[in-house]
């Protein structure tokens, strides 16, 4: 009887922590990473405006911005500039944009859900959380004082 109860008691636990939004919020939910934003810590910065990344009401500058196609590959890649982002396309339109560089086509990201790490370039991200009520990643500042922010569908 006392192990049927505690049988019972686990199982009724385990459904509920299927269904926390903490269970939800995991890379299991992820298809895959749509853009990366690497943004400044400090927030007491006068950069151009059109730089600025809101995040939780919060404004931060940014200093780079890579999107991605469903399969990890870069496709645009935006560097921070004095008066705003420079873009660089994969697949460019001549005058309206710039060519990727040789080491921009190696960019490349990819969602390990087995071990629960985020691989980009080659770079292992374990330390990360869920912002809460959007589709978006946050790793934490590194020593350059610069984060990360993961859009994912």
């Amino acid at each position: 009887m006392k192990l049927t109860f505690i049988f019972t008691l686990a199982c009724i636990v385990n459904t509920f922590a299927q269904l926390s939004p903490q269970a939800l919020d995991s890379l299991q939910q992820v298809r895959y990473i749509k853009a990366k934003y690497v943004l400044h810590a400090n927030q007491n910065l006068s950069l151009a405006p059109s730089k600025l990344y809101v995040l939780k009401g919060e404004k931060y500058y940014g200093e780079y911005v890579t999107k991605y196609d469903h399969r990890g590959r870069a496709l645009e890649f935006y560097q921070s500039g004095s008066e705003g982002y420079i873009l660089y396309k994969r697949y460019n339109t001549y005058g309206k944009n710039l060519p990727f560089e040789a080491d921009m086509y190696e960019y490349h990201i990819k969602i390990d859900k087995k071990h629960g790490t985020i691989i980009d370039n080659g770079e292992t991200h374990r330390n990360f959380h869920f912002i809460k009520g959007e589709k978006k990643i946050k790793v934490p500042t590194n020593s350059q004082g610069r984060f990360i922010i993961y859009e994912y569908l």
